[in-house]
């Protein structure tokens, strides 16, 4: 595309996905913003930090706090709070992780050197992360922290599986999630395509309907596997995930996150799933990335 002056330009974004409104025009989601009064979430006792961020994360699936400016030694800090920090390899980091705290992962299209690489675009699917863990490894709080926000598109989108479990099914429905696993393999997953042979882990089984460590409460957990859900009961697959999925989003348990300066987001990935929604093209775009596996953290939280 050229400009009136002949140069080359660069191409419109794609547009970003758009979640769809429910029928009865309403979102279900627990979503909630913690807004601190101006401190740093570091700066906060072990006692006011259990209150207004572990607590509510457990409670509510996702919290964003507001008005937070943490470099990456401080996002690996903020991650040893909510549990272990996980250091994955750079295959599965996007190639794209700060050089002095490798627990923090560059989100976007900004690498360490500045420069912008072009047309990128990942993880544009549902998904839990660290689900080829297995559990209880796969138990894990995702913190993301706004840098630079593009002027368009670049949101995330989050799916309440676990709210929809208890609100959306029930009877025999209900039951036979609960009866079900899913097979989840690394094989499928796009994102590990350039992983190295070593880093690959063996596939896992994984319980539908889990009772989350900290809550007690029944979550449903239905990473993609390309077999769909499997009836432990019957000895059969009987749905596919995007058959569930979009029952889901369709009746409504979603959240769009429009980023603002200073946003971080915490969420459990037991309880809720998400996905870029992308729509930002070349435009920057940095978040810090981290992650906390909460399976070990102090029993407190």
């Amino acid at each position: 595309m050229a400009s009136a002056s002949g140069q080359e330009q660069p191409a419109p974004p794609a547009p970003s996905m758009v979640l769809p409104v429910p029928a009865d025009g309403k979102l279900k989601n627990r979503v909630v913003d913690v807004d601190l009064g101006g401190r740093s979430v570091l700066e906060l006792s072990d006692a006011d930090f259990a209150a207004e961020v572990a607590h509510k994360i457990w409670k509510h699936g996702i919290i964003c706090v507001k008005r937070q400016d943490l470099e990456p030694a401080q996002m690996k800090q903020l991650a040893q709070r909510v549990g272990e920090p996980l250091l994955l390899p750079a295959a599965f980091s996007f190639e794209n992780r700060d050089p002095d705290n490798l627990e923090i992962v560059r989100i976007g299209n900004i690498k360490t050197d500045g420069k912008i690489v072009s047309g990128v675009r990942a993880a544009e699917y549902w998904h839990h992360d660290g689900n080829f863990w297995g559990q209880p490894g796969c138990q894990i709080v995702n913190l993301l922290h706004a840098k630079v926000i593009p002027p368009v598109g670049g949101n995330t989108g989050f799916m309440d599986s676990s709210l929809a479990l208890h609100e959306l099914f029930d009877g025999e429905f209900k039951a036979r999630l609960e009866r079900s696993t899913t097979l989840v393999s690394c094989r499928w997953i796009s994102d590990f395509k350039n992983a190295k042979p070593e880093d690959m882990l063996p596939d896992v089984t994984l319980p539908c309907t889990p009772t989350h460590p900290k809550t007690g409460m029944e979550c449903l957990y239905v990473p993609f596997t390309p077999e769909g859900l499997f009836d432990q009961e019957t000895k059969e697959h009987w749905m596919a995930n995007d058959d569930l999925w979009n029952k889901i989003v369709e009746a409504g348990y979603t959240y769009e996150h429009k980023y603002e300066a200073g946003d971080i987001l915490l969420w459990d990935n037991l309880q809720v799933m998400h996905r870029s929604l992308g729509g930002y093209g070349d435009h920057p775009r940095l978040l810090y990335r981290a992650q906390a596996r909460y399976s070990r953290s102090p029993s407190k939280l």
